[in-house]
Parts: structure tokens; C-alpha cells; sequence
């Protein structure tokens, strides 16, 4: 998956409510052209109008605006 916009937060459940993952980065960010490994898409809490989360090969999350899916 492809960080499609400036950032996106790396979380320990799909709400952003969970704490930040101080992984790939320190701060927790993913930013603009940022790939990462999804395994699922899955349901959480609803942001900008959409409930879909990524699940990373990790078992992290990064909510699906402003992502791509590449393979």
C-alpha cells in the first residue's frame, strides 16, 4: 500500500483512538509515496466519512483514505 497524502498514522487498532506505533518511524508517520506491507482490509472507526482500515503484515493499522494498493 502507497501514502497517497502528506501523512498517516501508524496505530495499534483501527481508531485513532489507539496509540501511535513509533514504527517504520519514530513519530508514528507515514508520509507521501511511504509503502507498506497490508495483509487486510478491515472495519474500525470511521474517519472523513469512511470506517476502512489497513492491516499491515505487522498487525498494525493505517486508515484507507488516501492510500493506493499497488502490487
Amino acid at each position: 500500500v502507497r501514502i497517497d497524502v502528506p501523512q498517516r498514522y501508524v496505530r495499534t487498532q483501527p481508531t485513532t483512538k489507539a496509540a501511535i506505533v513509533a514504527q517504520p518511524t519514530p513519530t508514528g508517520l507515514l508520509g507521501f509515496g511511504d509503502t507498506f506491507e497490508a495483509v487486510e482490509e478491515v472495519v474500525g472507526e470511521y474517519v472523513n466519512g469512511s470506517n476502512k482500515w489497513w492491516k499491515s503484515k505487522k498487525g498494525n493499522f493505517v486508515h484507507k483514505n488516501g492510500t493506493t494498493r499497488i502490487n
